[in-house]
């Protein structure tokens, strides 16, 4: 498959991360590059997922796929890149109670050519994706279909190694900050490994612009933010939002009666510029 359009281009914005605890517990959730494009065809970017992914972990496994001598993607060639000792490299956003967290994508890319001599195919999502307040304001209904993209269940199509897309819609405006937190609500099937999910606007070919009733012809895409919690009660009506399960979710439904909302919680992506110009400051860099 040539790449040719933009949802082509989202399936190789993701990254499957696999997990192991001191106690043996695995896991499996969804990583994304983001970062800024800058002078020179240089990049400057981040592996983004959410904290509760990689929490507690000591072993990671990330699959990446290879890019082939004429730059096209070898999909069916997968990268597996086993690393310890990375919990101090990872920088999670200074509010405890945003879940986002990143790690320098150089590190990993570096890391990967220097053991597999093979370089990572990746399409990023570039911060000038995120839609501005004009933007925001004027182009952004309060529904809106949105589309995430990752690993379901842990779930990838094998053979080609790519991701598997989602679709909802917004369940609360993404003009407004849910609850007074930097977050919104969609409503979509969030299951475990759908953490760290990005989740996007994406119209391809033509749209109908806010306010109006006629098609126009182009693309409207947006970067909205990075998927993280969901809503589910028991059967004694107490609702919750709890962090995305990243292991075995279905033993935990099944076992403790517990009924899923299909609404997903989102950080929205200046969770994750703020996470990055923290870490900046950090690092003084």
């Amino acid at each position: 498959m040539k790449i040719k359009t933009i949802s082509e281009k989202m399936l190789f914005t993701t990254v499957k991360i696999n997990t192991m605890t001191s106690k043996n517990e695995q896991s499996t959730g969804t990583g994304f590059v983001f970062g800024f494009a800058l002078d020179d065809n240089k990049n400057d970017l981040y592996l983004v997922t959410n904290k509760h992914v990689i929490k507690d972990a000591i072993t990671w496994s990330f699959r990446f796929i290879p890019k082939k001598t004429d730059g096209e993607p070898d999909y069916n060639n997968p990268i597996i890149l086993n690393l310890n000792n990375l919990e101090s490299l990872w920088f999670g956003h200074e509010d405890e109670n945003v879940d986002v967290t990143i790690i320098p994508f150089g590190l990993l890319y570096n890391l990967t050519l220097k053991e597999v001599k093979k370089e990572i195919f990746v399409q990023p999502i570039y911060a000038h994706s995120i839609p501005t307040n004009i933007q925001i304001e004027n182009e952004i209904n309060a529904l809106e279909s949105i589309n995430f993209v990752g690993y379901p269940s842990g779930l990838i199509d094998e053979y080609n190694n790519t991701p598997i897309f989602r679709k909802g819609t917004t369940a609360t405006p993404y003009a407004l900050d849910f609850n007074g937190e930097k977050k919104f609500l969609i409503d979509a099937t969030v299951v475990g490994g759908s953490s760290g999910s990005p989740v996007f606007i994406l119209e391809e070919g033509s749209y109908t612009p806010k306010g109006q009733t006629s098609l126009v012809f182009g693309n409207k895409v947006f970067f909205l933010g990075i998927v993280a919690k969901s809503y589910e009660k028991t059967n004694c009506l107490d609702l919750k939002v709890v962090p995305i399960q990243t292991n075995d979710i279905q033993n935990k439904v099944m076992s403790q009666n517990i009924q899923m909302l299909d609404l997903g919680v989102v950080f929205k992506a200046e969770t994750i510029l703020e996470t990055i110009e923290q870490y900046k400051i950090k690092n003084k860099i």
